[in-house]
């Protein structure tokens, strides 16, 4: 004997089966939205990026621009470093010649000064003396304090 069984029409089995998947369907469109929303933020993250390297490299093209400029600066710094040494090499041999002006000029002045005294040391001359060692006399005295017109003629 057969027990019978009614059968179950198709379409209830149908919407079984898709309630079995729905709740895990369901989960999976949460996820994928999620997951979607993640890759739009990376997508946003990863174009700001980018953004900022290309205004990156515009300043770096500047940033190259200026160092390009840096090596006449260099040489220009360079020659006026050494017009500068050639200055201070020229005023020091000034200050030096100076110096040496300067020390003659009192070596003259004490050797003036010690002729004018050897002068002024010597004794009188005696009226009695010969006219010719008056004379003398009178010239070496004016040769020493640079007298030119009392030189016998």
């Amino acid at each position: 004997t057969m027990t019978s069984t009614s059968p179950v029409p198709a379409h209830t089995l149908a919407n079984a089966t898709l309630e079995g998947f729905h709740a895990p369907i369901q989960d999976l469109v949460v996820q994928l939205e999620e997951l979607e929303r993640g890759q739009q933020g990376w997508i946003n993250t990863l174009t700001q990026e980018q953004q900022t390297i290309i205004n990156m490299d515009k300043d770096f093209a500047e940033v190259i621009g200026l160092f390009s400029q840096v090596p006449p600066y260099l040489q220009k710094l360079q020659q006026i470093k050494k017009d500068m040494k050639d200055v201070q090499d020229r005023v020091k041999k000034m200050h030096n010649t100076a110096l040496k002006i300067k020390e003659k000029r009192v070596r003259e002045e004490e050797h003036r000064a010690e002729k004018d005294r050897q002068i002024l040391a010597q004794p009188a001359p005696s009226a009695s003396g010969s006219d010719s060692t008056s004379a003398s006399s009178t010239s070496t005295a004016a040769a020493a304090s640079g007298d030119k017109s009392a030189a016998p003629k």
